[in-house]
C-alpha cells in the first residue's frame, strides 16, 4: 500500500509537488517565509522556560554591527567576536516569552499585569528581571544579566542564531538538546 492508498476517498488529500523541481521550487518557498524563531535562554529550567524570539536580519545589519564593533578598536580578537554575537542577538531580538505548563503557545511577557504592553528590550526585561543598579544598563549588559552572565551560554546562543540565519529552516534548540 502507499501513501495514496492510506488517504480515504472524499478527503482533500495533501498536495505533493510531484517533479523534482516542484518540490525544491515548495521547499524554497518555506524557507523564505520562515522569518522568526524561539530560542530558549540556557539555565531556565524545563518548568518555565525563558524564551526569546527573534527574527531573521539581512546580511547588510550583521556588517553594520561588525562596522560599529571594529570601530570600538578591540585589541583581543576574541572580545570582539563576543560583541558581534552579543550585538547579532539583541539585533535580532523580536520579543520575550515564557513557555508555560499545558499551553501550546508561549506567552508573551509585559511589562505588568495592568499593562499589556509587551518587552520589547533587553534593558527592559533584565529590569523586570530584577535588575538594578545606579545607571541604566545598556543592551549587552542586559543581556549578560538576564543569561547570568555566563559568556558560554550567550555564546551557544549566538551561534545557534548565526545557524538558523544561514538556515532557517534548523529547528537548532531541538538539534542542540538531541545532540
Amino acid at each position: 500500500m502507499d501513501d495514496q492508498d492510506m488517504y480515504v476517498a472524499g478527503i482533500d488529500q495533501p498536495k505533493v509537488p510531484g517533479t523534482l523541481m516542484e518540490q525544491l521550487r515548495a521547499k524554497r518557498a518555506e524557507i523564505a517565509e520562515q522569518k522568526e524563531t524561539f530560542m530558549a535562554v540556557p539555565g531556565y529550567g524545563q518548568d518555565l522556560p525563558l524564551l526569546v524570539r527573534y527574527r531573521h536580519i539581512e546580511r547588510q545589519e550583521v556588517e553594520q554591527i561588525g562596522r560599529k564593533v571594529r570601530g570600538e578598536n578591540l585589541r583581543d580578537v576574541n572580545e570582539r567576536q563576543m560583541r558581534v554575537l552579543t550585538d547579532t542577538l539583541i539585533a535580532a531580538t523580536d520579543g520575550f516569552f515564557v513557555q508555560e505548563p499545558g499551553k501550546i503557545e508561549p506567552t508573551q511577557l509585559t511589562v505588568s499585569d495592568n499593562d499589556p504592553t509587551p518587552l520589547s528590550s533587553w534593558t527592559e526585561l533584565a529590569e523586570w528581571m530584577g535588575a538594578n543598579g545606579d545607571s541604566k544598563q545598556t543592551a549587552r549588559q542586559a543581556l549578560s544579566f538576564v543569561f547570568g552572565h555566563n559568556e558560554f551560554a550567550i555564546g551557544q546562543v549566538g551561534l545557534n542564531l548565526t545557524r538558523w540565519l544561514t538556515n532557517t529552516d534548523v529547528n537548532v534548540d531541538q538539534e542542540f538538546l538531541e545532540g
